[in-house]
């Protein structure tokens, strides 16, 4: 819990009447507020959100002093969506826009274990509805994947970590999809549930402090 001064510690099974996996208390406050505000942005700006989880691990020997390799991994999968509109407009198909947001915590396994991300990206639903199918292999030939979410998340973190990240170091946990609709009747079940998953994120045990970088989120 060293150098944990970004807000106040929040102990049980709820926050401002959210739900909260309780079993990994103390969590922190701020980042609590800013998972539900990230939420709260994305399904303001549309209607329906699809939301994915994924752990990003860093190769075994990479330099674990690049702070900067989340952020490669958030521009790359930017890029990949502006490049995939482009490609669609190119053939004349009209795709609805999406602006990317996310939110992720940086990890240290227990006993000096790997450094790894816990991400939430929440998209579009209009533009992406689905994680699409893959295979955790070790190689993947990425000029001929198929052009799906999984693949770009894959392909973003190979990016991000120069080339030395292979598939199944981006690893998609179980039941990690959510889809959020603001106008249906469940919406607010959809909401709790996601806020719920992502408070994991919130949590103080084995965040890493390196530089102090151990949470971020998209802004707006």
């Amino acid at each position: 819990m060293n150098n944990i001064i970004d807000s106040k510690l929040i102990y049980g099974s709820k926050w401002n009447g959210y739900p909260i996996l309780d079993q990994y208390s103390p969590f922190i406050e701020n980042y609590l507020y800013k998972n539900l505000l990230t939420i709260e942005h994305a399904t303001e700006q549309y209607p329906r959100v699809f939301a994915i989880r994924v752990d990003l691990n860093l190769p075994l020997g990479y330099d674990e002093t690049d702070t900067a390799v989340i952020s490669r991994f958030f521009d790359s999968m930017n890029s990949q969506i502006y490049e995939d509109y482009v490609r669609h407009a190119r053939e004349g198909v009209y795709l609805n826009s999406c602006r990317l947001r996310y939110v992720w915590a940086k990890e240290r396994g227990p006993e000096n274990g790997s450094i790894h991300y816990h991400v939430c990206l929440l998209l579009n639903h209009k533009r992406y509805a689905a994680l699409g199918r893959y295979v955790h292999g070790d190689v993947i030939d990425w000029s001929q994947a198929q052009r799906n979410m999984a693949h770009r998340i894959m392909k973003a973190w190979y990016s991000a970590t120069q080339g030395m990240a292979y598939a199944g170091l981006a690893h998609f946990p179980e039941n990690g999809s959510y889809d959020l609709n603001r106008n249906g009747p469940d919406f607010y079940l959809q909401k709790t549930e996601l806020f719920k998953r992502l408070s994991y994120l919130a949590k103080v045990w084995t965040k890493e402090t390196v530089e102090n970088r151990r949470y971020g989120c998209s802004r707006g």
